[in-house]
């Protein structure tokens, strides 16, 4: 899967650089670091994939660090991510914080990941009258970006 994601993504662009290419941050992860593009690298807009194997799954985590100094608190929030993730049956409703992806539960009980869900109601019968709910889990979004960085890091374990 790795070397798969490798090609197809030096296929994509020929100035695609790998950066890192090894183990994860947990027991049976692999991680790969990355420039996507010169855009990327002019930027520095570094693109961090984690594969996470458990059972018979393996689950991707993505991220990106997108200003220097940032590669640190990006590689602990993959180690944060992929020490929490495990697998979960479909009709399962977690009794802990965090959050479900499709066959994955990630445990969290702070707010370092933002999950967002918006949901529209519409009724035929009533076509002037519509329901929009939008939830945001990200305590930090209201904040200006450096101290909503800072709170991070600081709710950071790692």
């Amino acid at each position: 899967m790795v070397a798969a994601d490798i090609a197809r993504l030096q296929s994509a662009d020929k100035t695609f650089q790998l950066l890192f290419n090894g183990p994860g941050p947990v027991p049976s992860s692999w991680q790969i670091r990355y420039y996507e593009d010169d855009s990327a690298k002019r930027f520095d807009l570094m693109i961090f994939v984690t594969y996470v194997s458990k059972d018979d799954r393996v689950f991707v985590l993505r991220g990106s660090a997108d200003e220097k100094g940032e590669e640190l608190i990006v590689a602990n929030q993959q180690a944060v991510r992929a020490a929490g993730i495990r697998p979960r049956i479909p009709d399962e409703i977690p009794n802990e914080p965090g959050f479900c992806l499709n066959h994955a539960f990630i445990a969290e009980s702070t707010y370092r990941s933002q999950e967002m869900v918006n949901v529209g109601i519409f009724m035929p019968s009533l076509p002037d009258v519509t329901f929009s709910i939008s939830s945001n889990k990200d305590a930090y979004a209201d904040y200006p970006k450096d101290e909503s960085r800072e709170r991070k890091r600081r709710s950071s374990p790692c």
